[in-house]
């Protein structure tokens, strides 16, 4: 078996046509699997949330959390003095972006077809609309979910021991709510991009591996990961510098 052409033929497998609903995805770097999709925001809930407003574009940043009660949906908050606050309910659409690990691909590297300077990257883009949660009650059942949310997450990680809310002075908190806009996200339209070399020869794909998990770029480690699991297949990860097959 000749590895070069087994994976010639997966790479012209799929059309170059773009596949994108909204956002602009060549079909072979699509991330296709829509549960893989919603476990990396799950893993990775920290997002730039997004919305018009005439003929401006607010954005926050903020993490939007599985909602426990609304399977599909998300619950978060924001300042009550951000102005985006003053848009929940009434935007049309929101656009959350989720940006995964990322590295620059140095021409450098290539072996077999030198060419221009490339980016690796995932991301996942969420489209939908969002309900405000006014009640006393749900603001502090998003702030509550949030916390054991994120805590349980740290200590998947590592020896954590989770923080607990009643820890806090009680007068601190409710001050503290009372100074949150909380509400609900229902997506419409996942996508995701995965831009992981698939337009390569897998010999270069091997060589930038090399090169990046070489390089200083602080997320090289993550990147290299989702390429191994991307090329499992078609290439050994004993040191990753010989394919499995010649």
């Amino acid at each position: 078996m000749n590895l070069s052409r087994d994976y010639d033929a997966v790479r012209s497998a799929k059309s170059m046509q773009d596949v994108g609903q909204h956002v602009f995805i060549p079909e072979h770097y699509q991330a296709e699997d829509s549960q893989e999709l919603i476990n990396y925001i799950a893993a990775n809930p920290m997002c730039q949330l997004s919305c018009a407003n005439n003929s401006r574009v607010l954005s926050t940043t903020l993490p939007l959390i599985p909602c426990p009660q609304n399977e599909g949906s998300y619950i978060g908050h924001m300042a009550r003095r951000n102005p985006m606050s003053e848009l929940v309910g009434s935007a049309e659409e929101l656009l959350a972006v989720f940006v995964g690990p990322e590295a620059y691909v140095s021409p450098s590297w290539f072996t077999q077809r030198h060419t221009v300077p490339t980016w690796n990257y995932y991301t996942v883009q969420m489209r939908g609309h969002w309900q405000a949660l006014n009640s006393a009650e749900d603001i502090a059942m998003v702030m509550e979910e949030t916390v054991i949310y994120m805590e349980a997450l740290l200590a998947e990680e590592a020896a954590h021991k989770p923080w607990q809310l009643a820890t806090v002075d009680p007068d601190l908190y409710q001050g503290l709510l009372h100074g949150i806009v909380a509400f609900r996200f229902k997506p419409s339209c996942l996508e995701g991009i995965k831009r992981l070399n698939q337009d390569k020869d897998i010999r270069d794909i091997n060589a930038i591996m090399q090169g990046i998990a070489a390089s200083s770029q602080r997320q090289s480690s993550d990147v290299v990961e989702l390429m191994k699991r991307q090329y499992a297949e078609f290439l050994s990860f004993d040191g990753f510098a010989n394919e499995r097959c010649t």
